[in-house]
């Protein structure tokens, strides 16, 4: 999706808006309209892998604002895709309490098995326009950890 010249290519795992900022709120209202970003995730494994997906194999990173397709995915449980780790490079979005809307009940069904790490540069952790950025990283990490993740 291009618009406004802002080009967000997770359109497939999570609802997004023109500025290719998550609608988490719309989401949770209108579970109908929400992409099944794990079956998205499901096929292009079987597509990569030629449908032999190992746990002790896959591992997915994103980077900045496209770090909410991790998020969607947690949110989601991953319903069963074999994963190892998740890894956050520089989690960041224009927004307030968008990055990691993860209720204590969706990060509890997550399998403890899978890896969470999240990695921060001060570009975004003390962006002077973003100040929430690094205490919701500090939380979302906290609230993994209070969870089991490791």
């Amino acid at each position: 999706m291009l618009t406004d010249s802002v080009y967000a290519i997770y359109s497939n795992f999570t609802l997004v808006d023109s500025h290719g900022s998550p609608r988490w709120k719309d989401m949770q209202e209108n579970p109908e309209i929400v992409p099944d970003g794990t079956a998205h995730l499901r096929r292009l494994l079987s597509n990569v892998l030629e449908n032999s997906l190992d746990a002790s194999e896959v591992s997915l990173y994103s980077f900045s604002k496209g770090c909410i397709v991790l998020s969607s995915l947690m949110k989601s449980g991953f319903a069963g895709l074999p994963l190892r780790k998740l890894t956050f490079i520089d989690p960041g979005l224009n927004e307030p309490d968008e990055l990691f809307p993860l209720t204590r009940k969706e990060l509890d069904a997550i399998d403890k098995s899978v890896s969470i790490e999240v990695h921060s540069t001060p570009r975004q952790t003390k962006d002077p326009e973003r100040p929430w950025i690094e205490s919701e990283i500090e939380e979302f990490v906290d609230k993994c950890k209070l969870c089991g993740l490791q």
